[in-house]
């Protein structure tokens, strides 16, 4: 997907998202094409999961199961099986992202 076509699809819904947040639909854009590939990564592709939000204990929605690689102490990586949160729609990664932000304190 190239940069225009990233804007053109998603810029609706992140704007939608962030309107009467101090959040910025910009910067919710940017992020989501640097960690997605433009749209093009499979857990985006599969899961609307621009973010590459993994699924912990707490998480209640749906779940995509991944191998992906981990780094372990020393530098050694290895990969692993994860659940990676599935979303519904763009929508619903770009407002889980934007209530991570709200409501965390490291934010």
């Amino acid at each position: 997907m190239t940069p225009d076509q990233f804007f053109a699809t998603y810029g609706p819904a992140a704007r939608n998202v962030c309107h009467g947040t101090p959040l910025l639909a910009s910067v919710c854009l940017a992020q989501a094409a640097l960690e997605s590939n433009w749209g093009d990564s499979g857990l985006t592709k599969r899961a609307f999961n621009f973010f590459g939000f993994k699924a912990g204990s707490s998480w209640a929605g749906a779940v995509l199961s991944l191998p992906t690689k981990e780094q372990l102490g020393g530098g050694k990586v290895v990969t692993v099986q994860a659940h990676f949160r599935s979303y519904a729609s763009p929508g619903e990664s770009f407002r889980d992202r934007n209530r991570l932000f709200l409501t965390l304190a490291r934010y």
